[in-house]
């Protein structure tokens, strides 16, 4: 690898760039006082600060004392303290000299080299001190950098968690943000479940499936099962200092991790989760890392909460759709079983009512009201007296003034249920004809709500070719020629040109 390495002169300014930098930064201040530090105070005769680039090119930014001549070093150690990220410490004749990776998020970013005229300068104190005190600057030199990108993070956490109420479609979203706010090599969301008082893994990330197999298990009783019981963060800086004999941590240590961080999420002081975050080293705790994450998992939190919210409500709605429907199956084979319809003309109206509105291009979520409305299609005529509904010969004009009520009374019978509103203009309006002749308001044309001219025309053709006790069914012509007479008189015309081609579909 071509590392260039030769005595530079230090020139400014300097234009290099690497993707660890951002607009927050200055590099070249850092390295003139980083140099100047380790002449005045740890008694080194000459520092120089070393910038790598992304193709770990090595330039020569900064030195102290500034008229000194440059130093010089061998490429080969260079490259080693770059590769292996470790200091490295060298003699060459009456001098000694030492090289330290800068590293930022486990990446080499630069190198501090320092030079002394003592063979036994670099004594291991001394190497231990100058570790310490390059850590330091470097905190310092990353801290606003570092808290901008974790602020960034956590408004888009709080972006994404706002736009949205279906949180599963977003975790896997959320979990990438949260580990890049926390330097993380893995995540987990977990959330809790009242009814079973356990924590159910939601998702992960950066986690082989075996590992998260371990998680689920281990949830309840291990480090995430104290953060809930708590209800206080959980942060282990080093697993391995735990007891051996704590199996919940014994797995993880397996698995290759030794930072841990279980934060419980809490909304209306109630427990809705926990959050797991782990690092493959040891992670110190980080009080300002955890103020911004607290004030995420509040959001999260939230979010938790709000989605249980939805899916109880979604749950139970379902179940009232779910007895609303049997409820209506079951008033529609009561009509049935009052003779007031042939068998099966309920179900079979109701299912062609559904094709004719697919057929149609009516929107999905419209139809369940059609499917209802066509079921119910005759629940008025519960109201009409046997005498007048069972009647065998022809209705005297009085009596069938009180047969035309029935479609108001299954206004009167429906419109008290809520559910059932969105479904009365079928059974309300289903005898208007397009002419304005029908009955009971005597609307005309596209005065009649679609869904009743849909099912105006399924309800005659099933009617005509059924058998009733004072005829015999007609063929399938006959209805059809019928329709096509009726078209612009009794039916939609755009009705009947639809339902007779879907006849022709169903062949």
């Amino acid at each position: 690898m071509a590392l260039g390495v030769e005595s530079v002169p230090l020139t400014v300014p300097f234009n290099q760039t690497n993707s660890v930098f951002g607009g927050f930064i200055n590099i070249l201040k850092f390295g003139k006082d980083l140099t100047k530090n380790c002449v005045e105070r740890g008694g080194a005769e000459q520092a120089s600060i070393a910038f790598v680039d992304d193709r770990q090119s090595v330039h020569w930014i900064a030195k102290w004392p500034e008229e000194a001549a440059a130093a010089t070093y061998p490429a080969w150690l260079l490259n080693e303290a770059i590769q292996k990220k470790e200091a490295r410490i060298h003699h060459l004749g009456q001098y000694s000299g030492g090289i330290f990776p800068l590293l930022h998020h486990d990446r080499v970013f630069g190198l501090l080299c320092i030079q002394s005229g003592k063979t036994n300068y670099f004594q291991p104190g001394l190497v231990a001190w100058i570790q310490v005190f390059v850590e330091t600057a470097l905190k310092l030199l990353f801290y606003e950098k570092d808290r901008a990108e974790r602020l960034q993070a956590a408004h888009s956490i709080s972006r994404v968690l706002h736009t949205t109420t279906k949180l599963q479609e977003v975790l896997p979203e959320l979990l990438d943000l949260l580990t890049v706010m926390t330097a993380a090599d893995a995540a987990t969301v977990l959330r809790f479940n009242p009814a079973s008082n356990r924590l159910d893994l939601l998702a992960a990330r950066g986690l082989a499936v075996s590992s998260q197999k371990k998680i689920y298990l281990h949830r309840d009783d291990g480090l995430a099962g104290q953060a809930a019981a708590s209800r206080e963060p959980l942060w282990v800086e080093d697993l391995q200092s735990l007891h051996p004999a704590t199996w919940h941590v014994n797995y993880l240590v397996r698995d290759g991790f030794r930072g841990y961080l279980a934060l419980p999420l809490v909304s209306n002081q109630a427990l809705q989760g926990v959050i797991e975050l782990f690092w493959q080293e040891p992670q110190l705790a980080e009080p300002l890392l955890l103020n911004e994450l607290d004030q995420v998992g509040e959001v999260i939190a939230y979010s938790l909460e709000q989605t249980s919210i939805i899916d109880d409500l979604q749950r139970r709605n379902d179940e009232l759709a779910s007895t609303c429907n049997a409820t209506i199956e079951g008033l529609s084979r009561a009509l049935e079983l009052r003779d007031l319809e042939t068998q099966g003309h309920t179900r079979r109206v109701s299912e062609l009512t559904m094709r004719l509105a697919a057929k149609m291009n009516i929107p999905p979520e419209q139809r369940e009201n059609l499917r209802q409305g066509a079921l119910l299609h005759d629940i008025g005529k519960l109201g009409i007296p046997d005498a007048i509904l069972l009647k065998p010969g022809s209705l005297t004009p009085q009596e069938w003034k009180v047969m035309q009520q029935h479609p108001l009374y299954a206004y009167s019978i429906l419109a008290p249920i809520i559910n059932l509103r969105e479904s009365l203009d079928i059974p309300l309006y289903h005898h208007e004809r397009w002419d304005g002749s029908g009955y009971p308001y005597g609307l005309a044309g596209d005065q009649i709500p679609l869904s009743a001219q849909l099912f105006a025309v399924v309800d005659v053709y099933d009617a005509l070719t059924s058998d009733r006790p004072y005829r015999t069914a007609w063929s399938r012509s006959q209805a059809i020629d019928y329709l096509r007479e009726q078209a612009g008189i009794q039916f939609s015309p755009v009705v009947v040109n639809h339902f007779l081609e879907l006849l022709e579909d169903l062949k």
